[in-house]
C-alpha cells in the first residue's frame, strides 16, 4: 500500500511507442482493465468508510488511518456506484489498462536496451529461481539455498543464505540472523527485485568493498524473495493486479488469502476482513496458508539467534515499525523508531527519495496479522515493513526504478547491520 501528501495525476500513454509490444517476449495479463479508473476517494463520515468497504474495492492506498483519503481501482459500474452515494471522487489514472500496456512495453524496451544487468527489468518467478542457482554456482562460499516449504499450488519457497566462510572463532552459525523476505503481495513487482538486488550486491561486493565484506563476515543473511509464487506467478499469467494468494475458498468466485493478514499476532482484528471477497481476507485460521507457515517455521528455526527481520511491499515510501496492528505503541516503540528513522536517513542519503518513518498504524493504517509484528511480538526480533517506491503508476513502476530502489535499500540494510546488528 501506499501513502503520500495528497495530490492529483493522470497517467497518460502516447499512443505512439518506439517499440512495439512483443508478447512472446515478456508475459501479459489475461484479464482486461478496459474501461477501469484509479480514483481518489475521501470517506468523511464512519458511514462512508463503511460503505467504501463494503463495495470490496481494490484499495491502493489510503492517506491516513480509519477515516480518511484513499484510491481506489474501479470498473464504470463501482464508480456509479460511489457517485450513487454521493461519495465524491477525483480521478487519479484515468486509463488502467493502458497503464498495464505500457509497462509491458517498457519492459521489452528494457530488455532490448539492457547492458548484462539482470536488473534492467521485471522478473519472473522462473528466472528468479534461476538467478538464486546462479548465485549458489558462482558465489559457493558465501552461499546455501533450500526449499523452505511449497505454495498451495506446488511451487518452491526458496531461500538463499548469504554470508562470509567460516572463520575460526566466527562460524556462520554463530552470527546474528537477518530475515529479509518479500512478494507477501503478489501485485508489488519491485518487492522481489529489491530482496535479489540486495543478495546480488552483497554478493558482488564482497571481494570488491571492504565495507560489503565486512558486515558478510559478521551476519548471516537469509533472503526470501518470492512468499507467494502462485500469486506472483498469477500476476503475470493472467491478472497483473492480483494481490492475494491462490486458495479456493467457500466463495469459488472470490479466490485467495492475503498472506499478510494471516500472521497470528492480532490475526482477525481491524484492518482485516473476514469476506473471501475482501483484498484483505485474513483467511479461515491465523497459520491456515502453507506460504507463511514456512517462512514462520523457517525464521522461528533461526529466532535464537535473530537479530532482525525486514518484509519489503510496495508502493508508499515508508518505513513501518510496530505495531500495525493497534495504535498503541509497542514496549520499546522508541529504540524500533529511532532504527527506522536510521533506515529511512540512509535511503535519502542515496538518491534523495524520503521514506517516512514510524509506527506503522500511525503513519499508515491499522492492519491485523502481519509479519513484522509477529517476528517483533512473537520472537522479539526489530522488525519493519518497507514500502518501497511508487509512482504515477502505483504498483505498476518503470523498469528504470528498479536499480536505484534496491541502492537506496541495500544502503539501509547496511546501516541497520553496523549500528543494530553490530553496533559499531
Amino acid at each position: 500500500m501506499h501513502v503520500q501528501p495528497l495530490r492529483l495525476y493522470v497517467f497518460l500513454v502516447s499512443a505512439s511507442l518506439a517499440v512495439p509490444f512483443s508478447p512472446s517476449s515478456v508475459a501479459g495479463a489475461t484479464v482486461s482493465y478496459s474501461g477501469q479508473q484509479v480514483v481518489e476517494v475521501r470517506a468523511r463520515t464512519a458511514e462512508e468508510l463503511e460503505l467504501i468497504h463494503s463495495l470490496n474495492l481494490d484499495i491502493w492506498s489510503c492517506f491516513e488511518p480509519g477515516i480518511g483519503t484513499f484510491e481506489v481501482r474501479v470498473t464504470p459500474e463501482q464508480l456509479t456506484q460511489l457517485g450513487d452515494r454521493g461519495i465524491p471522487f477525483q480521478v487519479v489514472i484515468a486509463d488502467v489498462q493502458a497503464l498495464v500496456d505500457s509497462e509491458r512495453e517498457s519492459m521489452v524496451r528494457a530488455e532490448q536496451s539492457a547492458n548484462g544487468d539482470w536488473f534492467q527489468s521485471y522478473k519472473q518467478y522462473s528466472e528468479i529461481n534461476d538467478r538464486l542457482d546462479y548465485f549458489v554456482q558462482t558465489y559457493p562460499d558465501l552461499t546455501q539455498t533450500a526449499t523452505i516449504g511449497q505454495s498451495l499450488e506446488g511451487r518452491h519457497i526458496r531461500m538463499i543464505r548469504v554470508t562470509g566462510p567460516d572463520a575460526e572463532g566466527n562460524p556462520r552459525d554463530g552470527r546474528p540472523a537477518f530475515v529479509i523476505d518479500g512478494t507477501q503481495h503478489a501485485r508489488e513487482w519491485i518487492s522481489p527485485m529489491t530482496v535479489m538486488f540486495a543478495a546480488d550486491r552483497l554478493l558482488s561486493q564482497y571481494d570488491a568493498d571492504p565495507r560489503t565484506r565486512a558486515i558478510l563476515d559478521a551476519v548471516d543473511f537469509y533472503f526470501i524473495p518470492a512468499t507467494n509464487p502462485d500469486g506472483y506467478d498469477f500476476t503475470w499469467t493472467s491478472d497483473r493486479f492480483w494481490r492475494k494468494n491462490r486458495r479456493i475458498n467457500d466463495s469459488p468466485n472470490c479466490p485467495g488469502v492475503d498472506l499478510n493478514r494471516n500472521w497470528n499476532v492480532g490475526w482477525g482484528g481491524n484492518g482485516s476482513s473476514d469476506d473471501p471477497c475482501s483484498e484483505v481476507y485474513h483467511g479461515p485460521s491465523a497459520w491456515s496458508e502453507p506460504e507463511i507457515v514456512a517462512v514462520r517455521d523457517f525464521t522461528q528455526s533461526l529466532s535464537a539467534r535473530l537479530g532482525a527481520y525486514i518484509d519489503f511491499h510496495s508502493f508508499g515510501d515508508l518505513v513501518l515499525s510496530p505495531w500495525m496492528y493497534t495504535l498503541n505503541p509497542p514496549p520499546d516503540a522508541d529504540r524500533l523508531n529511532n532504527f527506522g528513522m536510521l533506515m529511512s536517513n540512509a535511503i535519502f542519503s542515496v538518491h534523495g527519495v524520503r521514506y517516512q518513518s514510524g509506527q506503522g498504524s500511525h503513519i499508515l493504517y491499522i492492519a491485523a496479522g502481519t509479519a513484522h509484528d509477529w517476528a517483533y511480538g512473537e520472537l522479539g526480533a526489530p522488525a519493519w515493513g518497507i514500502e518501497l517506491r511508487g509512482g504515477g503508476g502505483g504498483f505498476v513502476l518503470d523498469p528504470a526504478q528498479i536499480i536505484p530502489t534496491g541502492e537506496e535499500n541495500l544502503e539501509a540494510i547496511l546501516q541497520l547491520c553496523e549500528n543494530l546488528l553490530l553496533g559499531s
